[in-house]
């Protein structure tokens, strides 16, 4: 494989776990269904979770109000006590149109309690079902109010802006900007209009909407990489890393180093480390992770196993230098084209769900990979849970969180059957018995 120079600092890269957990699971896991969407104002196909510091989860769905169908924020509260139900309650209804469609990806907090998202569709009427918006949502003054929605930012499609972003935004730790991608859009020549852009939108000084936003970068869909699916993460000087599903020299996906301009109004710079598509895995799509200096990350196909990989980046000699943690294969628990990326406990070990392959009947399956008693050793493969497409939920439709030593994540397809052909979709937990 050869790899362009990538002057990564991959030292500097933060630590993107949610949350710790204590440690690996020492019982035989068990799944519970916290809510299982109805397919109606609530919505269906969930997507993505992040939690507060009160355990609170946070994420979004497909569907809504029949009228709209545009989507939903929605907010699922713990129990009082161990036996009782989470409450689920709508933050907001998307209206579609200028208002906005179908809300994807992953949400995020600001220090006091907003949270950050972006649809797909909607907004600017320039792209085919509308380019898609950044929009926020800030918490009800008192108890019991309605959440404020404001609109962010409208993509505006074409050459000198981004349409379709497929995953949220993130902050930085700097100046309070958020960033993220779009997967079409820009200057590239890729087809369907654009091979997608990085971009960061600036919040006025009075507080106001819209917000300013700039195109950082414009994928061209060559050496370079092209069709950004998973955020950005910045490290704690300002450079952004990221993946592409497409590009770079074998046209198997990229992961890249936007780094911060020297002087104001520069350029960003970029650098690339293409993946081969062979036994180093191609097609990242699920977002990195952070994590002592190092990257991880999960690819849909290629690996010895041909269904995908668990991959580390690091640095050797100044050089990136890809270890495959793990070849994923279509046995036993191990599903293929593990596509939402991984996520570390305390002790180290990571956790990651794939929604497709052939476990027995099973649909999806959240598994684990424990981290190896010595340097350099195997990281172990340990499917925790497969899914059955009931009640129990079917087909992940993210990664997971960890969250006070359990695991949250999402299904497209199981749990209530009456509104929804395969089922509408849940909120499940894993924890050890």
């Amino acid at each position: 494989m050869r790899c362009q120079a990538l002057s990564i600092r991959l030292a500097l890269v933060f630590m993107a776990t949610l949350s710790l957990m204590a440690g690996a699971f020492a019982a035989e896991p068990k799944e519970t269904v916290i809510y299982a969407f109805q397919g109606q104002s609530d919505g269906d196909k969930p997507r993505g979770l992040v939690a507060d510091a009160a355990g609170n989860l946070y994420g979004t769905a497909q569907g809504g109000t029949p009228i709209a169908n545009a989507g939903v924020v929605y907010k699922l509260s713990p129990p009082a006590k161990p036996s009782g139900s989470w409450t689920f309650d709508v933050l907001y209804t998307f209206q579609g149109g200028v208002d906005g469609y179908a809300p994807v990806g992953s949400l995020t907090f600001d220090g006091v309690g907003n949270l950050y998202g972006v649809t797909a569709g909607g907004g600017s009427s320039n792209c085919h079902a509308g380019c898609g918006t950044v929009f926020e949502l800030s918490p009800p003054s008192l108890p019991g109010g309605s959440w404020t929605k404001n609109q962010l930012y409208a993509f505006q499609g074409g050459p000198s802006d981004g349409d379709l972003p497929e995953s949220g935004v993130v902050f930085s730790i700097q100046k309070g900007n958020l960033f993220g991608t779009t997967y079409l859009g820009g200057n590239g020549t890729c087809t369907n209009g654009g091979c997608g852009t990085v971009f960061e939108l600036t919040p006025p000084s009075n507080g106001s909407v819209p917000w300013t936003e700039t195109v950082l970068y414009s994928f061209q869909g060559g050496a370079d990489g092209g069709n950004p699916t998973s955020p950005v993460i910045p490290d704690f000087v300002g450079n952004l890393y990221g993946e592409t599903s497409s590009g770079g020299d074998a046209d198997n996906g990229t992961i890249f180093e936007l780094v911060v301009p020297s002087q104001p109004g520069a350029a960003w710079t970029k650098e690339v480390y293409s993946f081969d598509g062979g036994d180093g895995g191609g097609g990242p799509a699920g977002g990195l992770t952070g994590h002592g200096g190092m990257l991880y990350g999960t690819t849909l196909v290629g690996g010895t196993g041909f269904s995908g990989t668990a991959f580390q980046m690091s640095l050797v000699n100044g050089k990136p230098k890809e270890t495959v943690l793990h070849d994923f294969t279509l046995n036993e628990l191990n599903y293929s084209s593990p596509e939402y990326g991984v996520v570390f406990d305390s002790a180290g070990n990571l956790y990651g769900a794939a929604a497709a392959g052939d476990c027995g009947g099973c649909y999806g399956v959240v598994f684990m990979l424990r981290l190896p008693s010595k340097p350099g050793g195997r990281w172990d493969y340990i499917g925790l849970y497969g899914f059955g497409d009931g009640s129990d939920g079917g087909n992940p439709s993210s990664g997971v969180i960890v969250l006070n030593d359990a695991l949250y994540g999402t299904t497209l397809f199981g749990g209530d059957f009456s509104q929804c052909d395969g089922g509408c979709g849940v909120v499940y937990s894993i924890t050890a018995q």
